[in-house]
C-alpha cells in the first residue's frame, strides 16, 4: 500500500511500515528478539548501517531511523523513516532503504556488528533497571499486554542468543512487499 499526505510542512518525509507480529501474535517468539536486533543493526547508533551508509557515506538523508516494538498486544510495525538530504528525492531515499533491506535478506550481519548491537541494546535494558520508575513501567507494560512481568527477566538472554541467521530469516519473512505500507509527506506552503 502507498499513500501520500499533503500538509503544511517544510521538508518531505518518508515512512515505511512493515506489519510484523508482536509477542502475543508471533508463531515463533524468538522472531521478536531477532526483529529487535535487526532494527539495531540498521539504527543502533553512530556505527549502525543507516548512520554510516545512508547519512555519512551516501549523504542521501539528513536523518533516518528504524525501529521495532515487539512487546505489544497484537501485531505491530517494523518501521523505517527518513528525510531526504538536499538534492535527493523521496524515491532515492526509498531505494536506499530497499537496498538495506535487500542486504539484510541476502547477507548475514557481521559477527562484530551484531556483538556491538547486542551490547548496546542489552546495556540499555540493564541501565533501565537502575530506576524504580523504569522497573515499574516495564512491569506495567508487560502486564498490560497480558504477559507476565517475569518474562522481562528473560529478555537479556533471548537477545544475547540471536544469531545472524535469525536476523536474515526474519528479514526474509517479514520485510516483504505484502507486509509493506509506504507513506510520503509532501510539504505544502505554510
Amino acid at each position: 500500500r502507498r499513500l501520500s499526505v499533503d500538509i503544511p510542512a517544510q521538508v518531505p518525509a518518508l515512512y515505511i511500515g512493515y506489519n510484523t507480529p508482536g509477542i502475543n501474535t508471533a508463531e515463533n517468539p524468538n522472531d521478536i528478539y531477532a526483529l529487535r536486533m535487526l532494527a539495531g543493526v540498521l539504527d543502533g547508533g553512530y556505527s549502525a548501517r543507516i548512520e554510516t551508509e545512508m547519512v555519512r557515506n551516501q549523504r542521501i538523508t539528513t536523518s533516518a531511523g528504524a525501529g521495532y516494538g515487539g512487546f505489544s498486544l497484537g501485531d505491530t510495525l517494523f518501521y523505517l523513516s527518513g528525510v531526504p538530504a538536499e538534492g535527493h528525492t523521496i524515491a532515492q531515499l526509498e531505494t536506499a532503504f530497499e537496498e538495506q533491506i535487500d542486504r539484510l535478506q541476502t547477507e548475514l550481519a557481521e559477527p562484530e556488528e551484531l556483538e556491538r548491537v547486542k551490547a548496546q541494546i542489552i546495556s540499555g535494558l540493564v541501565y533501565q533497571q537502575d530506576s524504580i520508575s523504569s522497573q515499574a513501567n516495564q512491569i506495567g507494560r508487560m502486564e498490560s499486554i497480558g504477559r507476565s512481568w517475569k518474562e522481562a527477566d528473560e529478555m537479556l538472554d533471548k537477545l544475547s542468543a540471536v544469531t545472524p541467521e535469525q536476523i536474515q530469516a526474519v528479514a526474509r519473512k517479514y520485510l516483504i512487499d505484502a507486509n509493506k505500507t509506504v507513506a510520503i509527506l509532501n510539504p505544502q506552503p505554510l
